[in-house]
């Protein structure tokens, strides 16, 4: 028997009828008696015993050895950091996990794809005061936009058109003024 990991030179495994079960590990190229080889005995588990054993000197022998580094969380998008900051985000009904470490799903009204891309911003109804920054145009994924029943003010950023993805907006219950850009009228 040979583990699959070793060469045959490095390990051989003695089948006699005093040592059923030794197991002689020999450095290559050395000759070394059989009364004086040093033998490992093994139970019932000694083929788990030996893979454990394999598995840790591959370990202790990595070259990098080193714990990995979890990755330093990605900072939100700056077109979020913007609506925070310009629609008085401090003062919002509910702004939990906002401008956080956490990641922007868990961001109070986000919602978010599988690949974690925000697609729906529910923030209606929660306070928020100020215009729409134009910076909202670069959630290139955006699905859903509420924002009914703030203070809104100032005009519809023509931007809000470059959402591709937009399938309903929701701006009612707000003092916007101007009119619809047409940009809009493209999705």
């Amino acid at each position: 028997w040979r583990h699959p990991g070793l060469s045959a030179n490095t390990m051989s495994h003695d089948r006699t009828k005093s040592d059923e079960d030794a197991v002689r590990v020999e450095d290559p190229g050395d000759e070394v008696p059989l009364h004086k080889q040093k033998r490992v005995w093994f139970g019932v588990g000694g083929v788990a015993v030996i893979g454990a054993l394999v598995a840790l000197i591959v370990i202790l022998t990595d070259e990098d050895n080193q714990t990995p580094t979890p990755p330093a969380p990605t900072p939100p998008p700056t077109s979020l950091v913007a609506f925070y900051n310009e629609t008085n985000g401090d003062e919002w009904g509910t702004n939990t996990k906002w401008l956080s470490d956490a990641p922007v799903c868990e961001w109070h009204g986000l919602g978010c794809n599988n690949d974690d891309e925000v697609v729906a911003m529910y923030m209606g109804g929660n306070n928020l005061k100020g215009s729409i920054p134009s910076e909202l145009g670069l959630l290139a994924n955006l699905e859903h936009l509420s924002l009914a029943d703030n203070s809104m003010t100032g005009s519809i950023p023509s931007e809000l058109g470059l959402l591709a993805n937009l399938q309903r907006i929701y701006l009612d219950g707000n003092s916007l003024t101007g009119s619809i850009p047409s940009e809009l009228g493209l999705l």
